[in-house]
């Protein structure tokens, strides 16, 4: 699955490699889910970015006959989640807002998979949800270019 960024390169202020150790600062008690994607998230590319192009290709998964991308809050939930497996794909910290940015919207977006707090977001929902935020997001990635 393919995304494009209309006109933004991604580069390694959007995409950050993933480090194994890191944490993503999330709130505990998440009164509304959607709130994650005000922070860094991790999702799986279907195969390493080139930086100075301005597609990710951002693997999704097909179960039950129904697509959706797996989002993680952390490298903790993807552990759990994945129960340690190693998958073959390369694994991204973005921008959370930046990730709904390049969405076309008709994605759905599945949170912390098979874990308790696992939720579902249809792509469209959260980009009407955040377009304000993400319209500031694209006008401040256009000036720093």
């Amino acid at each position: 699955m393919s995304f494009f960024s209309c006109e933004f390169k991604t580069d390694k202020k959007n995409t950050a490699d993933l480090i194994t150790d890191s944490k993503i600062e999330t709130k505990k008690n998440m009164t509304d889910q959607k709130e994650i994607f005000k922070n860094k998230v991790i999702v799986f590319l279907s195969k390493e970015p080139d930086l100075k192009s301005n597609i990710l290709d951002i693997q999704d998964f097909i179960e039950n006959g129904k697509s959706s991308i797996p989002v993680f809050t952390s490298t903790e939930k993807l552990t759990e989640s994945t129960q340690g497996a190693e998958l073959p794909f390369p694994k991204y910290q973005i921008d959370g807002l930046f990730l709904l940015s390049i969405m076309s919207g008709n994605e759905m977006l599945r949170v912390n998979p098979t874990l308790s707090d696992e939720a579902f977001f249809k792509a469209s929902d959260l980009k009407e949800y955040y377009k304000v935020e993400i319209e500031k997001l694209m006008e401040k990635m256009k000036t720093e270019q």
